[in-house]
């Protein structure tokens, strides 16, 4: 874990103990990740049936912890505010995908870069899709309105320069054995 990466978990960590991010709140539920499952949120009051199905996971998020983790609909916020909900490191996530007039219902769409994590805006709320496997298609009936879709790919983490060094030094170590035991006679049998 990186130091800024460790700086931003232990200030959102803070921020939820003083109750500036309140996750206990009934303001963040988790339905069962099948489909179809319903929501509170005007619009989107379902029963919404999607695919692929089953996601990993599914958050809805209303007031008040809505305007905490998603305070505008930039893309660069919602991805933001998705990290922070399924606890990612920051910077974890990369748009894919963002639709700002989506269709009625039914909804369907490929994304040929592919993504993890869905973010569907429709008035005071936001539903988040996680898939733990990348998918390129995604489905979506059974709403009135929806405002917009953002579509975000996980980004392989980066290994660190001592995993690199380490790395490095193991490849000139067997180079090294091999080169040793290039010189010394070998027993054969004929």
């Amino acid at each position: 874990m990186n130091y800024l990466s460790f700086i931003s978990k232990f200030a959102l960590t803070g921020a939820m103990a003083l109750g500036a991010i309140n996750m206990a709140h009934a303001a963040i539920v988790t339905p069962v990740p099948s489909s179809p499952f319903s929501t509170s949120i005007n619009g989107l009051t379902g029963p919404l049936t999607f695919s692929p199905t089953p996601a990993s996971a599914i958050k809805v998020v209303t007031d008040p912890d809505f305007s905490t983790l998603f305070p505008n609909q930039n893309p660069v916020t919602v991805g933001n505010g998705v990290e922070t909900l399924f606890g990612l490191s920051s910077t974890a996530l990369t748009l894919t995908l963002n639709d700002e007039h989506p269709s009625s219902s039914p909804y369907s769409i490929t994304d040929p870069l592919g993504f993890n994590y869905v973010a569907i805006h429709q008035a005071q709320g936001e539903v988040v899709f996680q898939y733990l496997t990348t998918q390129t298609t995604f489905n979506l009936s059974g709403y009135t309105g929806i405002s917009n879709l953002r579509f975000y790919s996980a980004v392989g983490s980066i290994p660190e320069p001592s995993t690199w060094a380490m790395i490095i030094l193991g490849f000139f170590g067997v180079g090294f054995m091999a080169y040793r035991r290039k010189g010394q006679a070998t027993l054969r049998l004929v």
